[in-house]
């Protein structure tokens, strides 16, 4: 399911280069791939740290290439081409932030998943803004594409924030992480 569900989002953003409306179907159904990927690794007693590593991974592949479809779709209007560009370009940046903000925290055991512009949150909308582009052609996916830029580095900077104080919060109780230098490095250094 979850190798399904990075076909049909490659195939998603292809599409955008066809049909929008299309393109946003086939974001629904692989959504709905990686929804059920875990659903069945569970049922089926095969869920681990290998499968969510690699759902984790794939699914920053899967929104890529959403949101470069967006990109190639927006760059055949030349209105739209340059900020098409750059909200997609902000947009690709938030979607990655959000996750490495959660992945750095948890890698410092602190665990904070928060903000509306998670991951399904950035698809739902992505979905509705391909669905609703017919109405004007370009210009609804280039303001989809502008929210999902600022929504998601607002989502990013919350988590950074609220990680940040847990953090501070545990040196405070005494409770650091204590960071080991990079081998061969001095650690008086």
């Amino acid at each position: 399911m979850t190798f399904t569900g990075l076909a049909l989002s490659a195939l998603a953003g292809l599409s955008y280069l066809l049909s929008p409306v299309l393109a946003g179907f086939l974001a629904l159904t692989a959504g709905l791939c990686d929804a059920l990927d875990g659903l069945m690794a569970r049922s089926l007693g095969t869920a681990g740290p290998q499968g969510a590593f690699l759902d984790s991974v794939l699914d920053r592949y899967g929104e890529s290439f959403l949101l470069i479809g967006v990109w190639a779709y927006l760059s055949r209007f030349p209105s739209y081409a340059t900020w098409g560009a750059l909200t997609v370009w902000a947009a690709l940046v938030g979607s990655f932030m959000v996750s490495y903000t959660r992945a750095r925290g948890e890698g410092l055991a602190v665990s904070f998943q928060g903000g509306i512009f998670t991951r399904e949150g950035r698809l739902i909308l992505l979905i509705i803004g391909s669905w609703f582009d017919p109405l004007a052609p370009g210009l609804i996916l280039l303001l989809t594409a502008a929210a999902l830029a600022v929504g998601a580095n607002l989502t990013a900077v919350h988590r950074f924030v609220r990680i940040s104080r847990r953090l501070a919060g545990s040196e405070a109780q005494d409770l650091s992480v204590k960071v080991e230098p990079a081998p061969g490095r001095d650690k008086t250094a």
